[in-house]
């Protein structure tokens, strides 16, 4: 099961059918509250994460995962923000991909991670 975390609909349903394609369960979530609320209902095994969104962006979502003491969920960020990276490793997340999304490079990224856990 993989959760997709994004405030437009537009990218997130995109993801959810290209990644319901390539054989995968997926969850989604359009802010971080409503993603905690289904990371509680079921455990991903990956959470593609939008940086910024309204009522709990990318980092609050983090860090209450994390006090919940759930350490173990492999995140990987999406943005369009030019520091991605920096966030990404201050959040100590798996990964950060750029907005707009190049497909091949999320399949891949999400395979390599999969596959490891």
């Amino acid at each position: 099961m993989l959760l997709v975390v994004d405030d437009d609909l537009g990218i997130l349903r995109l993801l959810e059918s290209f990644l319901k394609d390539e054989g995968y369960r997926v969850m989604t979530a359009s802010n971080g509250a409503e993603a905690l609320k289904r990371v509680q209902e079921e455990r991903p095994k990956l959470i593609l994460l939008d940086l910024g969104m309204p009522i709990m962006d990318g980092p609050s979502f983090v860090a209450a995962l994390r006090s919940g003491g759930d350490h173990n969920i492999p995140i990987v960020l999406m943005t369009a923000a030019t520091d991605g990276r920096r966030h990404a490793r201050e959040l100590r997340t798996n990964g950060c991909l750029n907005k707009p999304l190049d497909l091949d490079r999320l399949l891949g990224c999400i395979q390599s991670i999969v596959a490891a856990a």
